[in-house]
């Protein structure tokens, strides 16, 4: 199968998402035997600012590409996902990009799937496909999340004036798109109950099967350390962060996050870590953080946290049989561990851990965490990423 990863609007900056969902997935693929391309459609203003700072991500991505046998088109654009003057010119940008891309495509003899990581490239493989003329090409719409929502929360009263045309948009997509995925249940129902699309269920890729060998409960006991690891900023504040790593005191404490983290709190260590070694670091973990943002009321903001989030942290502590400390707020990924009993709910409104002892007693309980490590484990399977794109492979074939 010929696998074309397209993203657009996206820096290939392999320490983030792009690293871990993209790169990591097209390496993957290719071990499977598939022909694999990587388009990256990158903002021009990305590629200006990679040239002026002398900065080298874009050839760090080309270069790893090439050493896995990955082709690597990369193409700039006046998109940038989060930017409100990306989505009036949207129809002309992508009618110029599918033109210029489209031949890269048809190199291809045989099927094509166009794995879509956005919005913007789900659009933008619906206009390639449209002049493929012989060839059978998929589109396969990677929706993550669902994007209107996100705009209010980014682009504030703007975003909110956008909302309506973006949700057009994203029923438009979802209906010219040849089988999409999301991994969020409750989004996917509530796409169906607005749209009458099927949303096919894709759990977020966590770490290779060989990778997922975290160590002996004892030694971890013996040593523990709990961790956050992510973004400090729009989608989690620092307080979210401390006050939930404070029930964990005598733990040995990290945060991982390539955003400023100075003055997080005392004892806290903060690291800057590479994709390659985030393993070994998960595999010395009792438990992985997963918070919800500052307090908001608005509307926007409540429905992000019950219908819109699963992190892609959590979906790599979980494939490393880590159990994860999920916010309350954060209400379908915190249904999910109450399940599988994989982990603790904490809840803002008790300040503490739903259904166990307070605080410092459950951090000290040494059967329970035995218990939730063994949970964890049983699950990791189906977050480990040989499980994950081995559905969509299934997927695309049934097509």
């Amino acid at each position: 199968m010929n696998i074309v990863q397209l993203t657009v609007g996206e820096y290939p900056h392999l320490r983030s998402v792009a690293g871990s969902q993209v790169l990591a997935n097209a390496i993957s693929f290719r071990k499977m035997g598939h022909e694999v391309m990587w388009i990256a459609v990158v903002p021009w203003t990305s590629i200006i600012l990679e040239k002026v700072k002398r900065l080298d991500w874009i050839r760090r991505a080309a270069l790893a590409c090439a050493e896995h046998g990955i082709r690597f088109e990369l193409v700039g654009t006046a998109i940038s996902i989060m930017r409100p003057h990306s989505f009036p010119i949207r129809d002309v940008e992508l009618d110029r990009l599918a033109a210029r891309l489209q031949p890269c495509v048809a190199t291809y003899h045989g099927p094509i799937v166009l794995h879509c990581r956005s919005y913007y490239a789900a659009d933008l493989g619906i206009r390639i496909k449209r002049r493929q003329a012989t060839q059978k090409t998929i589109v396969s719409f990677d929706m993550r999340s669902t994007f209107p929502e996100e705009m209010p929360l980014t682009m504030k009263w703007l975003g909110k004036l956008m909302y309506g045309y973006a949700k057009e948009w994203e029923a438009r997509l979802l209906r010219e798109s040849d089988i999409a995925f999301l991994p969020l249940n409750h989004a996917r129902e509530h796409l169906y109950r607005e749209t009458g699309t099927c949303v096919r269920h894709a759990a977020i890729a966590g770490f290779d099967r060989e990778l997922a060998c975290p160590h002996d409960f004892d030694d971890k006991w013996q040593n523990r350390k709990v961790a956050y690891v992510g973004s400090i900023g729009v989608w989690n504040v620092s307080d979210g962060v401390v006050g939930i790593l404070e029930c964990f005191r005598g733990w040995s404490q990290y945060v991982v996050s390539l955003s400023s983290t100075s003055g997080i709190g005392p004892g806290v260590q903060c690291l800057s870590l590479d994709y390659d070694a985030m393993p070994v670091f998960f595999s010395d973990m009792l438990a992985l953080v997963i918070p919800a943002d500052g307090v908001q009321a608005s509307y926007f903001w409540n429905r992000q946290l019950r219908l819109n989030r699963f992190s892609t942290k959590a979906a790599e502590a979980l494939s490393m049989g880590v159990p994860l400390i999920v916010d309350s707020r954060l209400f379908e990924l915190a249904e999910f561990v109450r399940q599988h009993e994989c982990g603790l709910i904490y809840s803002w409104d008790i300040h503490g851990f739903e259904g166990v002892a307070p605080g410092s007693e459950a951090a000290d309980d040494a059967m329970l965490w035995k218990r939730l490590s063994a949970n964890a484990s049983r699950i990791s399977l189906q977050f480990q990423r040989e499980t994950v794109l081995e559905r969509y492979i299934q997927a695309w074939e049934g097509l």
